[in-house]
Order: structure tokens, then C-alpha cells, then sequence
């Protein structure tokens, strides 16, 4: 990927009335871009400065904010990443049975995903579930939306290829709702295919829950022994929560034991950095949270989560794999999330996706999310269905239901 222009210098073009403008950073424009964030930390300034000081490895980021009679009225929020299929798919894991076809497909299929490496555009956030590309205030309607997004993101195609860079897929996530009619509104503009990948595993908290015990008091009897047997495994383990010195102190550590769980992901499209941890809990502070389990003086396990208003978003975790299977480590994780969310009074926790069937057995459900892809060439944007269908990994898995019927 070549490298871009290092200044700041604003471009600006219209779109329907709009006018648009493109930041490489959002060092000047901070205050103004917030204006909009109020209802997403991942779109926010301080979260996306963090982002931008420790970033994965090879990405890079625009920034658009839109303009309508001189006010502001839309943000859009854009990452530049190559993606490399051999890299970023797996089809073999330990924890999870993955169906793969043998013989010659198999090898066919390896083949095609040696070749699938070309640069992406995102609309979104690679990091995290959900809708983080753009928001919009309540004077443009829905259509304009889509529509300013989907220019924004052509013109963007183009003035990278001034820079040397060729974009070869558009790709924009997640959404609840499909939006592809939408996604498709200048006939000129190629189509956008919508796919929908592994769920989001979401969990609701009931306000009758007051404590932790009413929580565990909702529980089926089986399951009620499950988590007590995971906290007896877990006994005599310190957890306590980490500050920018500890993160620091253990940085590496974090790096090895994150980086273990990421190379046995289906699915991970980027190299996070090790500094990203440090870098967001300076800019977040309270909001973010992480947590060491310790063995004595030993990490052997962390998690870390976002206070996203009324919701605890599930972030990077990490153990030591042996460790993990001895004291239930992961499971003490999701239980510890859940107790923690009761005590601070949020209404529900963003899992996020992987592990989905020990997740179910906490009581997340699955929510699925599309997203959508666009080749740049005309011909290989017509096979992007079946070039995505032959390189997913499908995962198998048995969704638990813990609580008891009333």
C-alpha cells in the first residue's frame, strides 16, 4: 500500500446539496466532529485518537464530515486496510467444529483464498460489532443517508488512486436491519451484496435483577451448577482491574496471550497493535475497562470491555490456553461481565461474536447483522456471492438456553 500525504489539507465536494469534506486526522476538528457522537463511543474523537495513535498493522483512516447550509449534519468514518484471505481465515479450530470439504474443493478453495488479497475500504470499524461507519443527524433523511455514504465512499476510490493506492472492495457493517435497497440508489453505482456472518451474541439483563445471586437465582438447576462449579475452579485467582501502569507493566504479556486467541479466530481481519490497549485507556479512561486474572504476581488472563451508555461492549480478551482449561478462565470472564453489569446498572452486553454456544449458555442470544461487499470490478463484483460463500468458514454450534421457565 503506498504511503499517503501526510498533511491535513481539506477536500471538499458536493453531493445532493451536501457538502463533504475529507480529515486525515481529527486533530483540528475534534470539538465539531462530537457534536454528533453523543450516542456512540466507537464513533467518538477520544476512541477513534486512540485508535489512530496505535493502529493495526498497514491500516490507515479518512474522516468526512457533512455539511448542509453551513451546519453540520453527517460524519463518516473510513478504514483503509489490505486484506489477505490465507491470513485473516481459518478453517481449523480446537474449540469449535468447522465444516470443511475434503479433497480436491478443499485445495481449490485454499487456492482461491492464496489469491484473495487486495486493499479494502471500510465504512465502519474493523475492532468492534456494529454500526460505527456513520451517523446522521435527524435532518437528513434515510435515503440521503445512504446515498451521501455511497458517494462519499466512490470519491474516496478515486482520490486514493491519485495517491497510488487501488481500492478493490467496498465493504460496510453491521447493521440490524438489511439496508442493500438503499445501499443501491445511483443507478450508475455498482451493487452492493449483503451477507450476514457469524451472530452477534447479545444479552439482555432483566431489571428484575438486582444482584448477582438474582441472576444466578433465574438460571435452570443445571446451569446454576455450571457456574458455581466455574467459580470453584476459579478460586484463588486474583482478579482486579488494570490501570494505564499495570497495562504497561504487562503489556507484553497481554500482547502474547490476546495474539493466541486472534491466530485461532475463523475470521480476523486485522493485527491489533500492542499499544492499543494503553493508548484507549488514556483517551477513555473509566469507560474503558480491563481486567487481569493473576496466579499469585503471574497474569494469566485478561478482558477488556466498553461502557457504551446503556451497554457493556465486550472488547479484546486473552489467556494462557493450559491455564484456561484448568480454571474455566473464559467462563469466570462472561459470568464476571454479567456481575459487573447488574452493579453499575446497564441493561445489556454486546458480546460480540465467536465463541457463541458458551455464550449461550450465559444467556446471550444470537443476533444476526448484514453487512455488505462491492467489488470494484464489474465481472468479479457479479461472482462476490460465490467467491464469499466458498471462502467462509461455517460454523457449527447448539444454542443453550440457561434460564428457567417461570
Amino acid at each position: 500500500m503506498s504511503t499517503p500525504h501526510t498533511d491535513d489539507q481539506e477536500i471538499e465536494f458536493q453531493w445532493l446539496g451536501y457538502q463533504i469534506r475529507l480529515h486525515r486526522t481529527l486533530d483540528q476538528i475534534a470539538p465539531i466532529w462530537d457534536q454528533l457522537t453523543s450516542s456512540n463511543i466507537f464513533l467518538s474523537s477520544a476512541y477513534l485518537r486512540a485508535l489512530h495513535a496505535a493502529p493495526p498493522l498497514h491500516m490507515q483512516f479518512r474522516y468526512f464530515t457533512v455539511w448542509k447550509s453551513g451546519a453540520l449534519v453527517g460524519i463518516v468514518y473510513t478504514q483503509l486496510d489490505k486484506f489477505q484471505a490465507k491470513k485473516s481465515i481459518s478453517y481449523h479450530r480446537d474449540d469449535i467444529e468447522v465444516k470443511t470439504s475434503p479433497g480436491v474443493w478443499t485445495r481449490f478453495r485454499n487456492a482461491v483464498a492464496a489469491r484473495a488479497e487486495f486493499t479494502t475500504l471500510l465504512c465502519g470499524n474493523t475492532l468492534v460489532t456494529g454500526s460505527h461507519g456513520f451517523l446522521f443527524s435527524g435532518q437528513v433523511n434515510e435515503e440521503d443517508q445512504w446515498s451521501v455514504v455511497d458517494h462519499t465512499l466512490h470519491r474516496l476510490v478515486r482520490l486514493l488512486k491519485e495517491e497510488g493506492i487501488k481500492v478493490r472492495l467496498l465493504f460496510v457493517k453491521d447493521f440490524f436491519a438489511p439496508a442493500v435497497k438503499k445501499l443501491h440508489m445511483d443507478k450508475n453505482t455498482r451493487v452492493y451484496h449483503g451477507f450476514h456472518a457469524q451472530p452477534n451474541m447479545i444479552m439482555e439483563l432483566s431489571r428484575k435483577w438486582k444482584s448477582f445471586d438474582d441472576y444466578i437465582n433465574s438460571l435452570g438447576s443445571k446451569y446454576r451448577v455450571r457456574v458455581r462449579r466455574a467459580f470453584r475452579k476459579c478460586r484463588g485467582v486474583i482478579k482486579r482491574e488494570l490501570q494505564v501502569e499495570d497495562l504497561e507493566l504487562h503489556k507484553d504479556k497481554i500482547g502474547e496471550y490476546y495474539h493466541d486467541i486472534a491466530d485461532n479466530a475463523s475470521f480476523n481481519l486485522f493485527s491489533l497493535n500492542p499499544d492499543y490497549f494503553i493508548s484507549v485507556k488514556k483517551q477513555l479512561g473509566d469507560q474503558y475497562k480491563i481486567f487481569g486474572y493473576f496466579d499469585g504476581e503471574r497474569l494469566i488472563a485478561f478482558y477488556s470491555l466498553v461502557i457504551n451508555g446503556d451497554e457493556i461492549e465486550a472488547h479484546f480478551l486473552g489467556y494462557e490456553e493450559k491455564v484456561n482449561k484448568e480454571r474455566q478462565l473464559y467462563m469466570n470472564m462472561l459470568l464476571d461481565m454479567i456481575s459487573l453489569s447488574i452493579d453499575i446498572g446497564v441493561h445489556r452486553i454486546i458480546y460480540g461474536r465467536t465463541a457463541m454456544e458458551i455464550k449461550s449458555s450465559v444467556g446471550a442470544e444470537p443476533t444476526y447483522m448484514q453487512f455488505y461487499l462491492q467489488y470494484q470490478n464489474a465481472l468479479i463484483n457479479l461472482f462476490v456471492p460465490q467467491i464469499y460463500g466458498m471462502l467462509e468458514p461455517e460454523v457449527e454450534w447448539v444454542q443453550r438456553r440457561p434460564f428457567r421457565e417461570d
